[in-house]
């Protein structure tokens, strides 16, 4: 849930309850599914890579991402007291009591700030892929005989770690 869905639903609450997630593996409360970009040491246009991540990461971009929360704390505070604001008209058009301060956006914030980014995928079975898929395209095994080989794989990775 984003800070728009957030704020309305459960905003009015900030002063009793807190934010808590799904716990992740490592038994910690609060988790984000996270996703990210990254530029593989084979890329043949780094700086252009580099150029387009900073590019995701300028004010004007966080202040133009629709569907999640920005990245940037400046970006997502400014984007919380304008969601304050519009919270605060809303309850003001059905005469109703509560209305959420400037602090919220703080609070919102710190709420976040203690999560931990729970990928989406694991690193170490993308590696394994990456090792065994090569063989495929250079002709050196079927499909099949690689798929068995990261199945088998990521089956020992499993059982290791219980």
């Amino acid at each position: 849930m984003s800070a728009d869905g957030f704020t309305n639903q459960y905003g009015a609450l900030n002063e009793t309850h807190t934010i808590i997630g799904m716990p992740s593996p490592d038994g910690h409360a609060e988790t984000i599914n996270g996703f990210g970009i990254g530029i593989t040491s084979t890329c043949s246009a780094q700086d252009g890579a580099w150029e387009f991540a900073m590019k995701l990461l300028s004010p004007e971009a966080q202040r133009s991402i629709s569907g999640g929360d920005p990245v940037m704390k400046s970006a997502l505070k400014e984007h919380l007291l304008e969601i304050v604001q519009q919270f605060n008209d809303q309850k003001k058009v059905f005469y109703e009591p509560e209305r959420l301060t400037d602090e919220y956006a703080d609070w919102y914030i710190g709420q976040l700030s203690d999560a931990i980014i729970v990928p989406d995928i694991n690193p170490t079975v993308l590696m394994i892929m990456c090792e065994e898929m090569p063989a495929y395209f250079a002709g050196d095994k079927t499909l099949d005989e690689v798929i068995s080989t990261i199945e088998n794989r990521i089956n020992l990775l499993l059982r290791e770690h219980g």
